[in-house]
């Protein structure tokens, strides 16, 4: 259990419901999306290439999620990820919504996406809940917590992974993009044990909140991706460390209205949030944290230009491919051939 961000001015009471509610709602979007998975379905892109989905089901969970918010909580606002861009409104509360996590992967029939709901009060994650198709249960599993009073997959309390130090037989999440983004220590990389790559950011803190990953490293992430998922981590256990410029260091998460060095570009709003994130057993993020180096964009971009001049023709357009796929990267190997979170005993 956290209590390391506590929800000052927020009366418990509130909290309780803000997680009730939250969790009603991950589970009917879950159940929304259970029907639309493998059915044929209208699917746009919005950027070139076919590289970031928009399915029916995705609007259609939005939709879902919208309505009940606004039904029980009309006084607070709304940040979506499906939601066209506009004027963010400036409420103490704030439920940031990703209806479908993973809808590369959702409607290719590949079963590894999630919902993700995360409720902020004054940009701190306060409440979160996260719908993931389970094989143990037909409807789904909602993990979900709320600041101080632990995490829950369903009714079963959940836990990261108990283990001080990495296992080199576990496994941990790790963005198909990790070399383009960080330079790995050889004493890290020894140590990480089995990595695994989803496609849904969502589902991979769902997995490290579970204790199925001893830790996830997310790259470039968005607000709606981790929103939901930060507190769930949090309360069972584990902690979530933010990439910070300014100066150079690895820090807790606090709060998604800090300065521009953690995430919030200068004279951005909040759907320009974006940065690198490591989440899991605390122990295990620290010694992460320690040997991973975020590239400088300049070196990046050097990076790509030397593989470009230098390597094959089918390099070269793989190369070219690596920015837009670090968000959602292709599912490799996934962990226990579709195996999603297991609540751990204490």
């Amino acid at each position: 259990m956290s209590t390391s961000l506590p929800a000052a001015g927020v009366d418990p009471a509130l909290l309780l419901a803000l997680e009730a509610r939250a969790t009603t709602l991950a589970r009917d979007a879950g159940a929304l999306l259970l029907e639309w998975f493998r059915r044929p379905q209208t699917v746009e892109y919005k950027s070139r290439g076919h590289r970031d989905p928009v399915s029916e089901a995705d609007r259609k969970a939005d939709e879902l999620l919208q309505a009940g918010i606004r039904r029980h909580f009309p006084d607070h606002g709304i940040l979506s990820e499906e939601a066209p861009p506009a004027i963010e409104p400036e409420r103490e509360f704030l439920w940031v919504l990703d209806p479908l996590d993973g809808t590369a992967n959702f409607v290719a029939g590949c079963p590894f996406y999630g919902v993700s709901i995360g409720v902020l009060y004054r940009g701190t994650p306060v409440v979160g809940a996260l719908f993931v198709p389970s094989p143990g249960s037909a409807p789904g599993q909602v993990l979900h917590a709320r600041l101080g009073g632990g995490a829950f997959a369903d009714d079963t309390p959940l836990f990261v992974s108990p283990s001080e130090r990495p296992d080199p037989s576990g496994l941990v999440g790790i963005p198909g993009s990790l070399r383009h983004y960080f330079r790995v220590g050889r004493g890290l990389a020894r140590l990480l044990g089995q990595p695994r790559v989803t496609g849904s950011v969502a589902y991979e803190l769902a997995l490290a909140a579970s204790g199925v990953f001893q830790a996830s490293v997310l790259a470039g992430a968005r607000v709606w991706d981790v929103a939901g998922g930060i507190v769930v981590v949090r309360e069972a256990g584990g902690e979530v460390l933010v990439r910070k410029t300014k100066p150079q260091r690895w820090e807790p998460l606090r709060s998604f209205l800090e300065p521009a060095a953690a995430g919030l570009p200068a004279g951005g709003g909040l759907r320009d949030w974006r940065a690198h994130l490591i989440a899991g057993n605390p122990s295990i993020v620290a010694m992460v944290a320690r040997d991973l180096r975020p590239r400088s964009p300049f070196r990046r971009w050097l990076r790509r230009l030397r593989r470009r001049l230098f390597s094959t023709p089918a390099a070269r357009e793989r190369t070219a491919r690596a920015p837009e796929e670090e968000r959602h990267p292709p599912p490799t190997a996934p962990p226990g051939a579709g195996q999603t979170p297991l609540p751990r005993s204490p």
